[in-house]
């Protein structure tokens, strides 16, 4: 394979050896020289052995149900690579064979790129399991150029113990549909405000629709006619939020002045809908107070502690409100608690989901003991194969826990699985064909909704369609109204290709567009005017508008992905709701959904699609951190303590369901026992080398919070983010050295890598103010923090996935910076304390604190602040003092500018310091009573109203 590198004598020479292949890696150049009788081609062929690519294998398996089984293969390149030899990567087949080696259970390409060929990087994916159960599977990595180099890693299952059964769906009964007006035509009240608030219920759902569906039917009486817990699993459009609102109309038709707290742990675009809808529903029907978190803690309290209350928030939200529950009387005084979404625990990100409902019901355990009642939990999920471990953790009972099977929808679904493969052409390219194929045969004049994974990918995909059409002679086909009746809405785009392609009946939807574009797709397209909307997942969650009678998935895999450039696999929460966005409930009778994937996934999709997985937690990956927060809140003060705590979470009682699933060998009560003991030991262990928590007292069985830990708790970060602070930061560090240890926390772990990132990184790199270490990798998460806030200091401007990542890293940025300044604070450092001070405003205002300040009004750019330097205009103070005539002229902007700078020059904080001491006459190292007095000048009406914006810290 290396002809030009050797000659034949030497190959005859190989050939003659009857050596192995593989023993060859285990030989020294000297080794070599002697067996081919020739030292110097000993060297020459040590090294071209070594060029061969070649990966080790280790595989970890867990079971996930009885017949499927999760490998996670963690591939290491062994080999040296040069980008003459191997150009931008090597290509490797990753093969899953049965025992025999006679079939392949699974297949994979696995793209190694230069850029990461020092890394580690890890596949997951599912396997089926037969019976009886095999001995072991072999796990192959085959390169797809080169002879020779093939690793086989036996995988035993020897010791494989897999979960037990899962208790059988709920039936879903042939019951009469539920009408509105039977549903709520019996009071049980003669109060006439209890028959007011029934009766606008009842004309607030007959304006919606006169019959429940099926789900909703069954489930009614459990929802709506009693206080007790709840669970319902069921599969995606089939009227959960209908159930929201029942829910809540139980409580407030009982306790107009109670609280409720409804958890929406899918992103922001999702809580901000839930929010909209509830306003215009339920709130406005009855005069409830529909609210989401600030993200400013006395803001926040006093939200949650207005009477008919409902807060709307993140898994994360709620998780840093209910931390001081014991504090905080509003939160021990919800009454009801709506989780939506409980599937999505099993996503890597699900376990703060986890900790709140633990949380729940501990509070409402507590509660009880006091002698007051508990808060009541009604929770939601899509269909999942263990609903009745949820409902038990929730504290349900079997006759309120109900588990509807997928193949229940109220508009039935047909899915197809198609498999399609991009090797070799342009993802837009390799679907186009089958989703215009798809469409005449499904949809051919019904609305159609088509996923794709990335923002490019949603305009050339809808180009591809238009060409598809054009290719038929039917260019406008998917137009279903005249350009004229349209026009007004046109009129709103400003993007030339979005313009063109709606013009032929195709809009496309991703997170860049304005909301005056996205509004006016989502108009045209409910409306029927337009017939196909492209869009991404994401775009999903902030729309209620997308939904057709076919719903195309173009390819499960996701864009982006930190661990090799490679695209990983949706969760399949996300293939599930993006499945029911098919189906229109009031219109359609029947929908159907085309999946289009890969051929090493169809058999996968087809198992899961039909038969539900269950919920797996992940809380031991977050266990320490979570320890560190109750730590410091005194729930927990001893480690039993920790290890009751334990019993409370999911994660407890799937121990004993899926013991392998968690490194358990058995699931006896000594195993288990055992577990947990050492779960605690090592969380403990990292937590006391973090400095976060000290252990006390007889066998250091108590514990108590450091300062350390108090911080991470306060600003809701990891432990080892304040730690590394702590430890890096000294008595000399200056801006550029808070900036590199702010951007090297595990905040930023997970931050995406996204194809092609990486060169845009580098250009980013040659305009930056503080260029990156020569020895970066622009591959490393903490690199691309690192340039993206320096580019948010500069202004620059950048668009698509980019842009949104920068809006993540500044959101996270400023409570690292807050926490660092803490930390600073108390080693007692003050030119480091007020570096870190000026990063937070240089966060805040995003601009560097070398530039003019005149920059942090709107509308003022940088040559218009050099202008007013030039006539003695340097600061805010120097603009609010001068004459108004002088003022309007020198800024030279339109009347409604003028009035945002006026608004932004009043609210700029002028804060007026002054101190005395208590006592003038004090020795030295003796503790001093110093009195500081803040004061601002405003009006008593305007003290009133002062709040602080969302993302500043009030001290």
């Amino acid at each position: 394979q290396f002809p030009t590198l050797l000659n034949e004598d030497v190959l005859k020479r190989v050939e003659r050896r009857d050596l192995d292949f593989d023993r060859y890696y285990d030989l020294t150049p000297a080794e070599i020289g002697e067996l081919l009788k020739s030292a110097k081609m000993g060297k020459t062929v040590h090294r071209l052995i070594h060029y061969l690519p070649k990966l080790e294998i280790a595989a970890h398996v867990q079971p996930v149900t009885q017949s499927t089984l999760k490998f996670q293969v963690t591939l290491a390149p062994d080999f040296m690579f040069d980008e003459k030899i191997h150009g931008a990567g090597e290509p490797f087949w990753i093969l899953v064979d049965d025992a025999d080696s006679e079939t392949i259970l699974h297949s994979e390409l696995f793209f190694l790129r230069k850029s990461l060929c020092e890394d580690e990087h890890t596949l997951t994916f599912t396997v089926p399991m037969f019976e009886p159960l095999p001995p072991q599977y072999f796990v192959r990595c085959v390169s797809d150029r080169w002879l020779g180099p093939e690793t086989i890693v036996p995988v035993s299952f020897r010791q494989l113990v897999l979960p037990k059964k899962f208790a059988p769906h709920t039936e879903l009964l042939d019951l009469q549909p539920l009408t509105v007006s039977e549903a709520f035509s019996s009071g049980k009240s003669s109060s006439s405000a209890f028959a007011d608030f029934v009766s606008t219920l009842k004309d607030y759902f007959e304006s919606k629709f006169h019959t429940f569906n099926p789900i909703q039917t069954q489930v009614f009486s459990s929802v709506y006619n009693t206080d007790a817990n709840c669970f319902v699993a069921s599969p995606p459009n089939s009227g959960r939020f209908v159930l929201v609102e029942l829910a809540l109309s139980r409580l407030f038709i009982a306790k107009p002045t109670a609280s409720a707290v409804y958890v929406v742990p899918t992103g922001e675009a999702s809580l901000q809908r839930r929010v909209k809808h509830l306003r215009a529903g339920l709130g406005k029907a009855f005069g409830l107070e529909i609210e989401s978190f600030r993200g400013e803690a006395t803001t926040d309290i006093k939200l949650l502690d207005k009477p008919g209350v409902v807060i709307v928030c993140s898994s994360e939200g709620w998780d840093i409100m209910s931390r001081r529950w014991k504090q905080r009387r509003a939160v021990k005084a919800v009454s009801l608690y709506i989780v939506d979404d409980l599937h999505t625990i099993s996503n890597q990100d699900g376990s703060v989901l986890e900790v709140i409902c633990s949380r729940m019901r501990y509070m409402g355990a507590q509660a009880v003991l006091a002698g007051k009642p508990a808060p009541r939990i009604v929770g939601f999920s899509d269909s999942i194969a263990n609903a009745r471990d949820i409902g038990d953790w929730l504290g349900v009972q079997s006759s309120n826990c109900f588990t509807f099977h997928p193949n229940t929808r109220p508009v039935p679904v047909d899915t197809h699985l198609q498999v399609v493969n991009i090797m070799g052409s342009s993802v837009s390219a390799a679907m186009a064909r089958p989703i215009y194929t798809s469409i005449r045969s499904y949809s051919p004049t019904s609305p159609v909704v088509i996923f794709v994974s990335s923002r490019k990918l949603t305009r050339a995909t809808a180009l591809e369609l238009i060409s598809s059409a054009g290719g038929d002679g039917r260019k406008s086909r998917f137009l279903h109204a005249s350009l004229e009746d349209i026009n007004p809405l046109l009129k709103q785009v400003q993007t030339g290709a979005l313009l063109h392609c709606l013009k032929s009946g195709v809009g496309y939807l991703h997170e860049a567009l304005s909301n005056t574009e996205f509004s006016a797709v989502e108009e045209l397209f409910s409306s029927g005017a337009i017939q196909v909307v492209v869009t991404t997942p994401g775009c999903a969650w902030r729309s209620s508008a997308l939904y057709g009678q076919l719903s195309i998935i173009a390819g499960t895999t996701e864009e982006e992905s930190t661990d090799a450039l490679r695209r990983g696999e949706y969760p399949l929460s996300e293939i599930n709701h993006m499945i029911g966005r098919a189906g229109r409930g009031l219109e359609d009778t029947t929908a159907t959904c085309v999946v289009l994937t890969s051929a090493s996934q169809k058999d996968y999709y087809r198992k899961v699609l039909t038969e539900p997985l269950p919920v797996e937690s992940h809380f031991d990956h977050i266990l320490s951190d979570q320890l560190n927060a109750e730590i410091v809140v005194k729930v927990i003060e001893s480690k039993q303590d920790a290890v009751d705590y334990l019993t409370w979470t999911l994660f407890y009682r799937r121990l004993a369901q899926n013991p392998n699933y968690y490194n358990l060998a058995a699931a006896d009560h000594q195993h288990i026992s055992d577990h947990l003991s050492e779960l605690i030991e090592t969380a403990l262990v990292d937590l006391q080398a973090c400095k976060c928590v000290a252990t006390e007292g007889a066998e250091d069985m108590a514990l108590g919070p450091l300062n350390l830990g108090m911080i991470a708790a306060y600003y809701y970060i990891k432990c080892s983010s304040v730690e590394l602070f702590s430890s890096s930061v000294t008595a000399k560090t200056k801006i550029r050295g808070l900036l590199e240890i702010s951007c090297a926390a595990a905040e930023f772990d997970n931050l995406p890598i996204r194809l092609g990132d990486d060169d845009a990184l580098r250009k980013l790199a040659l305009h930056s103010v503080i260029a990156p270490p020569a020895e970066a990798r622009y591959t490393d998460p903490h690199v691309k923090a690192f340039l993206l806030l320096q580019s948010h200091f500069s202004r620059t401007l950048l668009a698509g996935d980019l842009a949104a990542d920068r809006e993540v890293v500044v959101k996270n940025s400023l409570r690292l910076v807050q926490a660092l300044v803490d930390v600073i604070s108390s080693a007692g450092w003050l030119k480091p304390a007020l570096a870190a001070m000026e990063l937070s405003q240089m966060i805040i205002q995003g601009m560097w604190e070398s530039n003019s300040p005149l920059l942090q009004l709107p509308h003022i750019s940088t040559e218009k602040a050099k202008e007013l330097e030039q006539m003695g205009v340097g600061s805010i103070f120097d603009l609010v003092d001068m004459e108004e005539a002088e003022r309007v002229k020198a800024l030279g902007m339109k009347e409604s500018e003028l009035l945002q700078v006026a608004q932004t020059c009043n609210s700029y904080p002028s804060v007026d310091l002054s101190f005395s001491l208590a006592d003038t006459k004090f020795g030295a190292k003796e503790p001093v009573e110093l009195s500081v007095d803040l004061e601002r000048e405003c009006s008593p009406e305007e003290a009133e109203e002062i709040m602080a914006p969302k993302s500043v810290p009030v001290l």
